[in-house]
């Protein structure tokens, strides 16, 4: 399955986060999205507790067709683990659980600037697919 990882603080999850999903998936450029929000953002971003930004993000993701629904879901990875979260640790975390399904990511185009300042942004850029899309 090909999977694109969609990551973010979420904070809150807007009608942005909803096109981009549907975008996607209506393309068919992936089987399915996982949204991955951030736990400890790398950034020292002050962000709603976690538990607030996951019961938003599942209230907000009610509103996407059943047929999409279906083909969206939560990924915890990084609410679970401690301390900063990396993006190429949640792919390489995931890849390794999931080896046979292919992962990418999606990034809003207002993050590609700064996209050089992510950890291990190289990696990323050589193991994985990334789409940015237009903000």
């Amino acid at each position: 399955m090909n999977i694109a990882l969609f990551g973010g603080a979420f904070d809150p999850p807007h009608l942005g986060h909803l096109q981009v999903v549907t975008d996607v998936l209506t393309q068919g450029i992936v089987d399915q999205i996982w949204l991955v929000p951030v736990g400890t953002h790398d950034f020292n971003k002050q962000m709603a507790p976690a538990s607030t930004r996951e019961k938003l993000l599942q209230l907000a993701f009610k509103e996407l067709a059943p047929k999409t629904q279906l083909k969206v879901k939560i990924e915890r990875c990084e609410l679970d683990r401690p301390g900063v979260n990396h993006t190429i640790d949640t792919l390489e975390q995931l890849a390794a659980s999931h080896e046979q399904d292919r992962f990418s990511f999606i990034i809003g185009s207002d993050n590609l600037k700064k996209f050089h300042l992510w950890h291990d942004y190289q990696r990323i850029l050589s193991n994985y697919l990334v789409y940015v899309y237009p903000r």
